[in-house]
């Protein structure tokens, strides 16, 4: 199964990568800037609103990790807010 991750070179999206390749998939990493390893990788410039469309083809599954943290602060409305808009 191929599978993009968004947030792959934090914590959980790093023992998640190694997970999924121990598994036999194959994880793509959503990326700003250049790869860690030899892991497929897409770029993408979120500032231009730019990613290569086709480089996404064949892909069977996303997970998200690059949202806002949900340890950063209290749950406030507005914390809730920015946790469901990222």
């Amino acid at each position: 199964m191929r599978v993009l991750i968004s947030g792959s070179t934090g914590f959980i999206g790093t023992a998640l990568v190694k997970r999924l390749l121990v598994l036999g998939h194959e994880p793509v990493r959503l990326i700003r800037s250049t790869s860690p390893d030899d892991v497929p990788s897409v770029r993408w410039d979120p500032a231009a609103e730019t990613i290569d469309d086709c480089a996404l083809d064949n892909i069977d599954a996303v997970v998200h990790l690059a949202g806002e943290s949900i340890a950063s602060s209290r749950w406030t409305d507005a914390q809730k807010a920015r946790i469901m808009d990222s």
